[in-house]
């Protein structure tokens, strides 16, 4: 009860076991497509051997490495959101805007559109 209260007034139970049931399996989705990038990145061949690339194919290996990074940088980010927005729903804490000090909450077809936002509209940055 008193961990409900704390909750985004707005959304039913049935919603929010909906939304825990979806970002538990994006967690999923976003851990085996890091693992995936892992496993492609050329750099992390154990047996790769430094400057055994043919000619003019060190440059293309680096940029494919470099791209790779970023994919998986990208990977950690969304990752990083859905388990804190799992750890919030756990403590009672989800849908509530992370920027204001005083109560504040996130709307509930923000949530359903984007079910790991750590802010409400009004506080996400501005792309």
């Amino acid at each position: 009860e008193q961990k409900r209260q704390a909750m985004n007034p707005n959304i039913s139970d049935s919603t929010l076991a909906k939304l825990k049931a979806h970002l538990e399996q994006k967690e999923k989705h976003l851990e085996h497509e890091l693992e995936l990038l892992k496993e492609e990145d050329s750099f992390a061949d154990p047996d790769r051997v430094v400057g055994n690339a043919e000619e003019g194919e060190e440059a293309q290996e680096a940029q494919s490495h470099n791209e790779n990074e970023l994919k998986q940088e990208s990977v950690l980010q969304s990752l990083g959101l859905v388990e804190k927005a799992l750890a919030k729903i756990n403590a009672g804490a989800y849908g509530m805007c992370e920027v204001n000090d005083k109560p504040h909450t996130i709307k509930k077809e923000r949530l359903m559109a984007f079910p790991e936002a750590p802010t409400c509209l009004e506080h996400s940055p501005k792309q």
